[in-house]
């Protein structure tokens, strides 16, 4: 048994099994060398020594094939997918890291872990294009009050104005509800008027 210690095969083991391993050579040698050692108790480490030496097929798994999902999980950026899908993902991502770190996980285990990252990664929706809403609310912000006729345009505007930056500042607007939007403030925005001014026209 304790030329088991030194194989291969001890070293591929998860680490419980030689741990187990361990405590029943550890055992075994405290039993032998009692003068008072019952037959049941040398029976006893005998068969906990044979156990724990059969145990030793249960090997670390192969983590080639959950890498490699990994390293596509964390090649993605978070600002392209919804707040709740993406943080599902990362629930899962992390605990495949966690088990690839440890390097001791039956084969089962690590393809099931696979399988979980997988799903986790096919269930990320993608988030809603904000650039165009963003620079439609850059410009609306440059209009200054003072230069526009104040009527309802202006008040719808200003409504329209708050509502996009709202939306903005939420999380995970659907695309929908920006395409709205910059159709409600680019309308808003065109009906407001410019108060006359006659120097320009002097000029």
């Amino acid at each position: 048994a304790k030329e088991a210690q030194k194989s291969d095969e001890y070293e591929a083991a998860l680490s419980d099994v030689q741990e187990a391993l361990d405590k029943a050579i550890a055992n075994g040698e405290e039993v032998a060398a009692s003068t008072t050692a019952t037959q049941e108790e040398i029976d006893d480490a005998w068969n906990l020594l044979f156990d724990a030496v059969q145990a030793l097929q249960f090997q670390n798994g192969n983590m080639a094939g959950l890498q490699a999902v990994l390293d596509l999980a964390n090649s993605l950026q978070k600002e392209d997918f919804t707040q709740a899908s993406w943080d599902a993902m990362v629930a899962v991502r992390d605990e495949a890291q966690a088990m690839v770190d440890a390097q001791d996980s039956l084969q089962q285990d690590i393809d099931a872990m696979a399988d979980e990252l997988v799903n986790a990664l096919n269930n990320l929706e993608l988030g809603a294009d904000l650039g165009s809403l963003l620079h439609l609310i850059e410009v609306a912000d440059t209009y200054e009050a003072s230069e526009y006729i104040q009527n309802d345009a202006w008040d719808t505007f200003e409504a329209a104005l708050e509502k996009a930056e709202a939306l903005l500042a939420s999380t995970d607007p659907s695309q929908d509800d920006v395409t709205a939007m910059i159709v409600e403030l680019s309308t808003a925005m065109a009906e407001i008027r410019l108060v006359p001014d006659k120097s320009k026209l002097e000029d």
